[in-house]
C-alpha cells in the first residue's frame, strides 16, 4: 500500500514507486512527506512500515525452505527516517537485521519501531542492539524486551517511563556534543524565557555573567560551559 508519494532507486535514476511494483534486493525506497509505505516481505517479513520522509535499502532478501524450516536473511539499511515491523519467528539460523548509522539491530519475533535519530522500541518479542559509540568506536550490545525502547546515549528504558520529548545527541561531522540535563535546562531557559548567553569569556571568574535573566538576576554555572560553535550554530 502507499499513501502520498515513493520512490525507487534501482540502479538508474529514481522512478515513481506503485503498489504491486516487485523490489529486488540492492533497491532502495524513499518516502516523501506525509506519505508512507507498507511492504510485503513474505518469507523475509512479512510486514514493514515505512514511515514520512524516509530513505530505507533492501540490502539482502534470501529465503531458503529446509522442509522443516525456513531460513531467512533478510538485511535493511535504514539511512534516514523510521520504519516499523513485524517479524515471524524464524529458524535459529536465520538472520533478520536493520542498519543504523549508530549500529545494528538484530530481530527475530518481534514487532519493532526503529528510527535513525537512536530510538529502538519493541512491542513483542525481543531485539539485539549493537550499539557503536561515535566518539570512541566502541561497541556494546543491548537487549530490548517488549515494553522497552533503546535510545542512543541513555541505553535501555521501560517505555512507560520514557520521554517522547528527549531528543537523542546530535551528530554534527566527526563533533559530537553531549550535555548534562543542566545546561540543558540552561538552553531551555535561554530560549523559551528569553534570556542571553554571554559570548566566550564570560561566566564564573570573568566578571560577565554567561546567562543573565531579564532583571539582572544571575544564574552562576561552574564550571564555565561554552557549547562549540558549528556550521549550525552553537550546539546545547
Amino acid at each position: 500500500a502507499i499513501k502520498g508519494s515513493a520512490e525507487y532507486l534501482e540502479g538508474g535514476a529514481w522512478q515513481k514507486l506503485a503498489v504491486g511494483k516487485v523490489l529486488k534486493p540492492g533497491t532502495t525506497i524513499r518516502t516523501l512527506s506525509e506519505s508512507q509505505v507498507d511492504l510485503y516481505l513474505k518469507d523475509n517479513g512479512p510486514v514493514i512500515h515505512v514511515t514520512a520522509d524516509t530513505l530505507l535499502g533492501l540490502d539482502k532478501l534470501v529465503f531458503e525452505n529446509t522442509g522443516a524450516d525456513t531460513v531467512i536473511e533478510t538485511r535493511l539499511d535504514l539511512k534516514n527516517g523510521r520504519i516499523q515491523g513485524s517479524v515471524k519467528r524464524t529458524a535459529a539460523t536465520s538472520v533478520y537485521e536493520v542498519k543504523i548509522p549508530t549500529g545494528i539491530v538484530g530481530i527475530r519475533g518481534t514487532e519493532y519501531d526503529i528510527s535513525t535519530a537512536g530510538r529502538v522500541y519493541v512491542t513483542e518479542g525481543s531485539v539485539l542492539v549493537h550499539y557503536t559509540e561515535t566518539t570512541t568506536g566502541t561497541t556494546t550490545d543491548y537487549t530490548v524486551n517488549a515494553g522497552q525502547v533503546f535510545v542512543a546515549g541513555r541505553g535501555v528504558l521501560e517505555i512507560k517511563d520514557f520521554d517522547p520529548t528527549y531528543i537523542p545527541p546530535t551528530f554534527l561531522g566527526g563533533e559530537v556534543t553531549i550535555a548534562s540535563d543542566f545546561y540543558l535546562q540552561t538552553a531551555r531557559n535561554v530560549l523559551l524565557n528569553g534570556n542571553t548567553v554571554g559570548a566566550p569569556g564570560s561566566g564564573p571568574g570573568s566578571g560577565v555573567p554567561l546567562v543573565q535573566n531579564p532583571g539582572e538576576v544571575i544564574v552562576p554555572i561552574e564550571p564555565p560551559y561554552f557549547p562549540p560553535v558549528t556550521e549550525h550554530g552553537r550546539n546545547f
